[in-house]
């Protein structure tokens, strides 16, 4: 490979001086883009749109056919199961049981979602980012 004429060689010394004029007057033209400023609001707009779509069609599908959703599937089963346990006085406590259980996990799970943004913001705003 010849080395001589190719100005990315890393050596320039072997260049003559004519040569390394034309390659100093190359880097003089082209003129440097600064894009950086324009970077952050783009991927802003994308993320923004992406989660926008997403939204747009989970709504769609669940008007459309909310059976064939992990919601509408859960909304199915819990008919089913009030049903069942109202057809006999026998099952009564064990849908009391039921819906004092499912208002637990939804308080535990709401206070497990606190406390872990609680963590993280606190965890952010340690952070010294001026060095």
């Amino acid at each position: 490979r010849n080395t001589r004429n190719s100005p990315t060689s890393g050596d320039c010394t072997r260049l003559t001086p004519r040569e390394n004029e034309s390659v100093l007057t190359m880097a003089e033209e082209v003129p440097a883009v600064e894009v950086d400023y324009l970077v952050e609001p783009l991927l802003l707009l994308l993320s923004v749109a992406v989660l926008v779509a997403y939204h747009l069609l989970w709504f769609n599908r669940m008007k459309t056919s909310s059976n064939e959703t992990v919601f509408g599937f859960g909304r199915r089963m819990r008919v089913l199961f009030l049903e069942k346990i109202l057809a006999d006085d026998a099952n009564i406590i064990l849908g009391v049981q039921t819906l004092r259980n499912e208002i637990f996990v939804g308080s535990f799970i709401a206070k497990s979602a606190f406390l872990a943004i609680t963590v993280i913001l606190a965890a952010a705003s340690s952070v010294d980012l001026s060095t």
